[in-house]
C-alpha cells in the first residue's frame, strides 16, 4: 500500500523546492504558513479552481504558487485541491475530515536595503504581515538581548497578532533548527502585567498550558517555543536565541 508523506514533512519540501525564485539582486520565498483553525472543515471563500486527483499537498501548493490570483489553498487527503483568491478564507460549517488550509506569506530580502529593511544585515521582510525581523543565533540573557536589538536600531520581536506570531513561528520552524527564542515581552514592571517592548498590553496571548505561572517567583521573562507554537514564561537570566524587529 502506498504510503504518502505527512502534511508537515510536505509542507517543508514546498517552500525548500518550489517556493522560492533566485534573481541576482532579489530573494523571494513563499512560506505555505497552515490556518490551524480551518482544520477538517470545507473552505469555499474565494474559490478559483477545484481539482481532483491531486497526487500530494506539493502539487497543489505548486498550482497555487503559478496562480496569480491564489493567495491560498486548501488540500485534502482525499486528493482534492482547491485555490482560493484570499489569503485569510472563511469555512463553512461542514466537516470535512483531512482537510488543511495553507495561505501564503512573502518573505524578501535584498542585496540593498528597501523599506528600512537591511537585507544586506541578515534581516528578513515578511511582506504579507508588514514585519522585517533578524533571528540571532547566540545565546544570551534577554536584557542583554534587548540591548543588542536597540544597539542594532531595533526592538525584541512584539509578536501582538495571530498572524505576525504564526508567521514568523512558521519562518523559524521552515529555516531554523532552534525552538526557542527570547521575545519583547515581559511583566518586570508589575507581576502578573505583561508588556510589549512597545509598552502595550498582550491581547493575543498564545501560552504554553499552564503559563504564565512565575515558576519559583522568578519567571519575568517570556520564550517562544516554536515547535509547539505557544509562549512560556522563563527566569530573564536564563540563556536563549533572540528575535530583532526593525521598524519598517
Amino acid at each position: 500500500m502506498m504510503q504518502y508523506p505527512s502534511f508537515k514533512l510536505m509542507m517543508r519540501l514546498a517552500v525548500v523546492l518550489c517556493c522560492v525564485n533566485l534573481a541576482l539582486s532579489d530573494v523571494r520565498q513563499f512560506i505555505w504558513i497552515e490556518n490551524l483553525e480551518l482544520s477538517d472543515v470545507a473552505v469555499t471563500d474565494g474559490v478559483i479552481s477545484s481539482v481532483n486527483d491531486v497526487a500530494t499537498v506539493l502539487d497543489c501548493s505548486k498550482d497555487c504558487r503559478h496562480n496569480p490570483d491564489c493567495w491560498s489553498f486548501t488540500y485534502n487527503t482525499d486528493l482534492t485541491c482547491h485555490l482560493h483568491s484570499v489569503r485569510l478564507a472563511k469555512a463553512s460549517p461542514v466537516h470535512s475530515p483531512g482537510s488543511r488550509h495553507y495561505y501564503r506569506v512573502e518573505a524578501k530580502t535584498k542585496s540593498r536595503s528597501t523599506d528600512n529593511c537591511p537585507g544586506e544585515d541578515g534581516y528578513v521582510l515578511l511582506q504579507g504581515v508588514s514585519v522585517c525581523f533578524k533571528v540571532y543565533q547566540t545565546k544570551t540573557r534577554w536584557l542583554r538581548s534587548q540591548a543588542l536589538c536597540n544597539k542594532s536600531g531595533s526592538r525584541l520581536i512584539v509578536l501582538d497578532t495571530v498572524e505576525k506570531h504564526t508567521a514568523i513561528t512558521e519562518y523559524i520552524k521552515t529555516n531554523m533548527d532552534e525552538m526557542r527564542y527570547w521575545i519583547g515581552l515581559t511583566d518586570k514592571k508589575r507581576e502578573g502585567v505583561f508588556l510589549w517592548e512597545n509598552g502595550n498590553n498582550v491581547s493575543y496571548a498564545p501560552w504554553k498550558p499552564g503559563s504564565p505561572n512565575n515558576d519559583m517567583l522568578d519567571e519575568d521573562c517570556v520564550i517562544l517555543v516554536t515547535h509547539t507554537n505557544w509562549w512560556n514564561d522563563i527566569n530573564c537570566n536564563w540563556r536563549y536565541y533572540y528575535i530583532c524587529e526593525k521598524l519598517l
